[in-house]
């Protein structure tokens, strides 16, 4: 099993796609990003703090321009 990251899932909301898989690499890299939609992210679940699934996924909703 990966390890997790502490201290809870870091906040996505305002940034690109790209911006996002950079935080998540710097947050170790063990989340899985699932993206709906494109522009910034608007949404996020889990909330930023609370730890991931075991699956370590987190659904980061996109929108705007």
């Amino acid at each position: 099993m990966e390890a997790q990251p502490t201290g809870g899932v870091p906040s996505f909301v305002g940034l690109s796609a790209r911006e996002a898989v950079a935080r998540s690499l710097e947050a170790g890299g063990v989340l899985a990003l699932e993206m709906v939609g494109s522009g910034r992210v608007v949404g996020q679940d889990p909330q930023p703090g609370v730890p991931p699934g075991e699956d370590g996924r987190v659904r980061l909703t996109l929108a705007g321009p």
